[in-house]
């Protein structure tokens, strides 16, 4: 065959790979206005407003998708219930395949072919106005589903689904997609439903660019994240998350860049921002890359648009090792096990810890030369393997700076400890965890910052710093996830 008609061919056959070298991605990390008791759809239309004003600025950097964080139109309430969070949630279409709903312009049918009545869909269809004002695609969660159900077998007793709702619509207002969170994350129980098992959720791009998603603890199971990877090969991940940080060992940006590093993905993630370091961290990561990150290492909330370049991923997905909850023999846990050590500057050592299988060790050494404003700062080996601390089963090797915890639950801080002041010249954390599709290899220093991938050797169950590589370290940890 002539070589010019096969590259011809070729290029028809697969648009998503030469038709484009890189996409536009945006994040917004937001802090939005907080619901209050008798708010309605009116609460969600005012934080849609503002976060308008970050969709047109991406729009002018040039920008083509845009993720928007988990409860980023709702804010946050401790109170609620099924009754009560009902004022702010719309009836969803579920029939929109083919490019066939466009809320904007009010054209959606129901599943017996009648017209929608856009009254009960009011900020869908405001989101949908300004994905085609901006001609931007916009992932958006906050436009919660309730889904009315009196005749089914499985309906809840107040006769309605209701789900924490990720809704993506492209650039022309057209619904592309729906979805519902696979995994509630504690007191959501309350007031969502969850599917009976995970969704399996993907659009395809006018750019050429497949997109799966998924919402926060999500992150942390098998599904969905197994199918869309693996199964589908779907190399671009969207994730509006409200991340709770445990700082310094287990904040968002770290788990963020350890999925998109053991997965080979792209990985888009937008979190809430209204209550600083505690739920801070988004970011766009390539492969472990961070392309563009942000942590609000302050009490304060904050907005922050990240935009970044992202290059389309065309490598073979890494062989993935199968685990299931049988392999280590797990203790019921509630706490880590800490083993504890000064940094003096100059010193080195070596500490091992064994715990409910986990074999542990971290080989350090301090550098002589420190900060002149430097004092001896307490640092810790920590490990942990069992059920409580998260609730899933775990296991975890790492070095953490060690703060005395004010609750007195634990050795040291695991919840409030964002700065280190301490230089390492060299860490190496090392275990009997292994790499799998649910484990984290993560790393940060000063301020919740994470260390770059690039400075970091990564392998089965290790972490340590690249020769000559300084890090002002605040943690390492290397975390793998076990589950049926």
């Amino acid at each position: 065959m002539n070589s010019l008609l096969f590259l011809f061919l070729l290029l028809l056959a697969f648009p998503c790979y030469f038709s484009t070298q890189t996409y536009r991605a945006a994040v917004l990390e937001f802090s939005p206005y907080q619901f209050q008791p008798g708010d309605n759809y009116q609460l969600l239309l005012r934080n849609l407003a503002e976060m308008e004003k970050y969709i047109s600025e991406a729009k002018k950097q040039g920008a083509q998708i845009i993720v928007l964080p988990e409860y980023g139109l709702e804010g946050w309430y401790e109170e609620w219930d099924r009754d009560n969070i009902l004022p702010i949630l719309e009836p969803l279409p579920n029939y929109y395949a083919g490019k066939t709903c466009n809320p904007c312009l009010e054209k959606c049918k129901d599943k017996n072919g009648n017209n929608i009545d856009f009254k009960k869909l009011p900020v869908l269809k405001e989101a949908s106005c300004i994905a085609m004002k901006y001609s931007i695609i916009i992932a958006i969660d906050g436009i919660n589903d309730v889904q009315y159900c009196e005749n089914q077998t499985d309906c809840p007793p107040d006769g309605r689904f209701q789900f924490n709702t990720l809704v993506v619509l492209d650039e022309q207002g057209f619904l592309v997609a729906k979805y519902h969170k696979g995994h509630n994350y504690e007191s959501e129980s309350n007031y969502f439903d969850q599917p009976k098992t995970p969704e399996i959720v993907y659009f395809d791009s006018s750019f050429g660019v497949r997109f799966g998603m998924f919402i926060c603890f999500d992150i942390l199971w098998n599904q969905p994240t197994y199918s869309l990877v693996y199964e589908l090969g779907i190399s671009n991940i969207l994730f509006p998350t409200y991340w709770g940080n445990l700082a310094p060992a287990f904040s968002a940006n770290e788990f963020q860049v350890g999925f998109s590093k053991s997965n080979k993905v792209n990985f888009l993630a937008s979190n809430i921002g209204y209550d600083g370091f505690y739920s801070s961290g988004s970011g766009i990561f390539s492969n472990g890359l961070p392309l563009a990150f942000y942590t609000n290492d302050t009490i304060y909330p904050s907005n922050r648009l990240l935009i970044a370049d992202v290059p389309i991923i065309i490598e073979e997905k890494p062989s993935i090792i199968s685990f299931d909850s049988n392999f280590l023999e797990f203790d019921d846990l509630s706490i880590p096990s800490f083993k504890k050590f000064q940094a003096i500057p100059g010193t080195s050592g070596s500490l091992f810890l064994s715990v409910s299988g986990v074999d542990c060790q971290v080989n350090y050494s301090i550098s002589q030369n420190q900060s002149e404003s430097f004092e001896i700062e307490e640092y810790a080996l920590f490990a942990y393997s069992g059920l409580g601390f998260f609730p899933i089963q775990i296991s975890f090797c790492g070095l953490t700076r060690c703060v005395p915890d004010p609750n007195q639950q634990f050795d040291c801080d695991v919840y409030q400890t964002v700065h280190s002041n301490t230089f390492f010249d060299s860490f190496e954390i090392e275990s009997n965890l292994q790499n799998s599709q649910l484990s984290f290899a993560m790393a940060n220093e000063d301020g919740l910052q994470i260390i770059n991938d690039e400075y970091l050797n990564i392998g089965n169950g290790t972490i340590s710093n690249k020769d000559g590589k300084v890090f002002k370290l605040l943690s390492s940890v290397f975390l793998q996830v076990f589950q049926e």
